[in-house]
Parts: C-alpha cells; sequence; structure tokens
C-alpha cells in the first residue's frame, strides 16, 4: 500500500494487476512511501488513518480473473524468482495457501487440474474490499493509460511512461489454456466477478454463464462486505469480512 501525503492518494496494492511497476513509480516520481503491507486491504487502512486520510484519492487496479490464475498457476510452475522456495527473501509474502498451491503445481503440473482443485468455488478479490468508496480502478488491460490519466485526476503530469516490472513467463493467449470442461467450471467460479467489472468470456466458448447459485452467492458476499465496510464501526469490520470470505473462496 502507498500513500502519499503531498498529493493526497493511497494506491491499493491488488496482486497481479501491475502493483510492482506502479508503486515503483509512485514512489520514485510522485511522492509515494510505503505504509502498512504490500497487500494491506483498504479496511486496514480505516482502521489506522485520521480523519484527514480517510479523504484522500483512493485508487486501485482490476483484471480479468481467467487472466490471473493462469498467470498465478506459471508463477508456481517457474517459481517465479525463487519466491515459493526462499521464504526468508523474495517468499517474505508467501502464505500457507501459496506453498500448498505451489507444491500442487510442482507435482501435478496440470492446469485443469489445478483449477479443479483451487477454484471451484465461487471467486472474489478480496483486495477490492470497498471499493465502492474508490476514486478509481484501473484495469490492468489498459493499465498504463489508466495510470496516466489517474496522475491526471491528481493533478500530476506524468514523468515517463510506466515501467513494467515483475512479468512472469507464460502464453499471451491465456484463453488457450482452458477446455470445454474448465470452461464450464471457470464460468460458475469466475462470471459473477466478470459481470460485475465488465470482463466477457472468450468468444469461442460459445454460451457460457454463470450459475444462478454462483450469482447469487456473489451478490450476497459483495452485499455484506460493502456493508461492513460502510456503515460498521471500524473496530468491527474484521470479523464481517471474516464472516463473508466463508460464502466464497478467496485469493490469497
Amino acid at each position: 500500500m502507498i500513500i502519499s501525503h503531498q498529493h493526497r492518494y493511497l494506491f491499493i496494492e491488488v496482486p497481479h494487476t501491475a502493483t510492482t511497476a506502479i508503486a515503483s513509480e509512485l514512489r520514485a516520481c510522485y511522492a509515494g512511501e510505503r505504509i502498512l503491507d504490500k497487500h494491506a486491504k483498504y479496511p486496514e487502512f480505516l482502521r489506522q488513518a485520521s480523519a484527514d486520510e480517510r479523504k484522500y484519492f483512493v485508487f486501485a487496479g482490476v483484471r480479468n480473473p481467467l487472466d490471473i490464475v493462469v498467470t498465478e498457476f506459471y508463477k508456481y510452475r517457474s517459481n517465479h524468482r525463487g519466491a515459493f522456495t526462499d521464504l526468508a527473501g523474495r517468499g517474505k509474502w508467501v502464505t500457507p495457501l501459496h506453498q500448498r498451491q505451489f507444491r500442487f503445481v510442482t507435482e501435478v503440473g496440470d492446469f485443469a487440474a489445478y483449477l479443479r482443485r483451487f477454484y471451484r468455488r465461487v471467486y472474489h478479490n478480496w483486495y477490492l474490499v470497498g471499493h465502492r468508496r474508490f476514486n478509481k480502478v484501473l484495469r490492468f488491460e489498459s493499465i498504463a493509460s489508466d495510470f496516466a490519466q489517474t496522475l491526471g485526476e491528481l493533478g500530476l503530469t506524468p514523468v515517463r511512461p510506466l515501467p513494467t516490472s515483475n512479468q512472469s513467463a507464460r502464453p499471451r493467449q491465456f484463453a488457450d489454456l482452458y477446455t470445454a470442461e474448465t470452461a464450464r467450471l471457470a464460468a460458475h467460479t469466475f462470471g459473477p466477478f466478470m459481470r460485475q467489472w465488465g470482463y466477457e468470456f472468450p468468444q469461442s466458448w460459445g454460451a457460457v454463464e454463470p450459475s444462478r447459485y454462483s450469482q447469487a452467492a456473489f451478490r450476497l458476499a459483495e452485499s455484506a462486505v460493502n456493508w461492513t465496510v460502510e456503515k460498521l464501526p471500524i473496530s468491527g469490520r474484521g470479523r464481517s469480512v471474516q464472516w463473508a470470505r466463508r460464502l466464497l473462496a478467496p485469493v490469497a
């Protein structure tokens, strides 16, 4: 999480949305400084922020979850920059779930099996908790132009184009990894989130749709989380968010 008191912004680092590049650029060029953990969530900021800091311009990123899962899989398969074995160094943010997923991919090495094992339940990206209070959500698919536009909204002139960093080795066309079977599973798991953020299924999948159950479960959890952030006292938000997370499979 990056904050600038000079320019009055807060950047929430949602994994797999070019956060490494943006955070580095904010710190290097736009008076940003790190606060809390790298992937701290908005309610964590609210618990310790002053009344004035809660008025800062808040922005984060979003990415097609079909693409995120492929990126995850290939990072596990290549042990990206040694993150999943060097737990005292690069892997200091690795969670027990990350370790289980890394072991599974190392032992099985099959994307369809990985999807069935870890993504059978309805998907929600918990790093976007409280997004209705954000001023802007940048799309990974247009991250450079969205970042430049965000700087403009902050009254800042871009110093340079956004550099790229922390890229993983993986196929460019993520849809090629999905079969007819996993496409149906993906529609159930990711469909409600994709609808909320305006993402579409690949045309090659045909007429796939999320199930009524997955749509209802997603709406219930989303409503609970938003109510938690917007209505509950700050001290009571953690427990309610944890309850909502039990309805859906979390993104670790």
